[in-house]
């Protein structure tokens, strides 16, 4: 467990109910080693339910072209670096991320803040390699076109 998060051993300690108030390394590597295989795999499928929501949120406002809460799910991650991250990582299951969606939905101001937090998204591929380019034209969304191809998106991908 050498390379457990603290974010990952407060959420353990939350589970079996121990009080976190040290912040010392060998404290929170005693913490993991009392812990039982259960425990171990409770914390670990909290991770994952909090990963799937907080995909979700990003998805569902940008699905939905609601600038202010992709604004504010950006800020509480930590600001435009770490949102550039997220925004090239949250994907569904196919792929898709946050600029498929706003693209595919005709959202053109989403696909603009999305573009400017992380510009790199405009090639990105789902699994059956759609950009956000292509879910704009199958939806007729012309404006969302002529955003993605100024950004940089290849009017020639194949998918």
């Amino acid at each position: 467990m050498k390379n457990t998060s603290n974010k990952t051993i407060l959420c353990i300690c939350k589970l079996i109910e121990f009080d976190f108030c040290s912040d010392t390394a060998k404290d929170l590597q005693l913490t993991m080693s009392a812990l039982t295989e259960e425990q171990r795999k409770k914390a670990a499928a909290g991770q994952a339910q909090e990963l799937r929501e907080r995909v979700k949120k990003y998805l569902n406002a940008a699905r939905a072209g609601d600038v202010k809460a992709l604004k504010d799910i950006v800020r509480e991650d930590g600001g435009d670096k770490k949102g550039e991250t997220a925004f090239m990582s949250n994907k569904e299951a196919t792929g898709k991320n946050c600029l498929h969606f706003a693209a595919a939905m005709g959202r053109a101001e989403a696909c603009e803040y999305i573009l400017k937090i992380a510009p790199k998204i405009v090639g990105e591929k789902d699994s059956a390699g759609n950009t956000a380019l292509h879910m704009a034209c199958r939806g007729g969304h012309l404006s969302v076109a002529q955003i993605l191809v100024k950004a940089g998106a290849k009017a020639d991908a194949k998918n």
